[in-house]
């Protein structure tokens, strides 16, 4: 383990898995509609809980780049249970609030996680200021 990642790995690690329950604690209690959710109402639950938690976001790409490698045997197993408990109660969840069959709302979670995308459309003030100058005109008129 690298000297920089013992502390503030373990640290960053830990949020990590706090963010996990946040977020399964924020997608089971979105409200309800009078019948179930459409996909795009499922779609906007889920949308919704992961732009409420940005450090939970930077952290995802994170967690399998470096803090997953960096913390002991049983805090990573630790961290997985938890985590692979919020992913299964938020898809059964999902899956009884909205029309989505298991293997969507599934599908669903699944694309939702990849939110290392929210480092992409949420660049740093110093990357927006390069795509906003000479690097901009090579974005194929992409709005940053």
């Amino acid at each position: 383990m690298s000297a920089l990642w013992t502390g503030a790995g373990t640290a960053s690690f830990a949020r990590r898995a706090c963010g996990t329950t946040r977020r399964r604690e924020l997608v089971l209690s979105a409200p309800r509609n009078p019948g179930p959710f459409s996909p795009a109402e499922t779609a906007g639950v889920l949308s919704r809980t992961i732009a409420e938690l940005p450090v939970f976001c930077d952290l995802l790409t994170h967690v399998p780049l470096s803090l997953e490698g960096d913390v002991d045997m049983e805090r990573a197993r630790r961290y997985k249970i938890n985590a692979f408990a919020a992913y299964d109660d938020m898809a059964r969840h999902l899956e009884a609030v909205s029309v989505m069959s298991s293997a969507r709302v599934a599908d669903l979670i699944t694309i939702a996680l990849t939110a290392n995308l929210w480092q992409v459309a949420h660049p740093t003030p110093t990357l927006a200021a390069l795509y906003a100058g000479s690097l901009g005109a090579h974005s194929s008129g992409r709005s940053w």
